[in-house]
């Protein structure tokens, strides 16, 4: 299913537009906290938390790319978002 965005590239279905702003928190959360070296734990939380939105916008039919700046490096996003722009 297609979604409509607005002249930002924000998606105007209020559900998707909460869930990639906390996506993008989510990844500030954990470069913040790579770089103050919180332990792992907090870190494999924050990945966890991350992979559990986007998991629930992929199941709403959401297929976008996300900013850069939303993105957790390649080694901690899930592979079926990787998959979707490597095919």
């Amino acid at each position: 299913m297609a979604h409509e965005f607005d002249k930002l590239g924000n998606p105007l279905d209020p559900e998707l537009n909460e869930w990639e702003n906390q996506i993008c928190n989510l990844a500030a959360e954990w470069r913040s906290a790579k770089q103050r070296g919180l332990d792992i734990d907090k870190l494999d939380k924050i990945v966890a938390d991350y992979h559990e939105v986007l998991k629930k916008m992929y199941e709403k039919g959401w297929r976008s790319s996300l900013d850069i700046e939303c993105e957790l490096p390649d080694e901690f996003l899930p592979d079926f978002y990787l998959n979707s722009f490597n095919s």
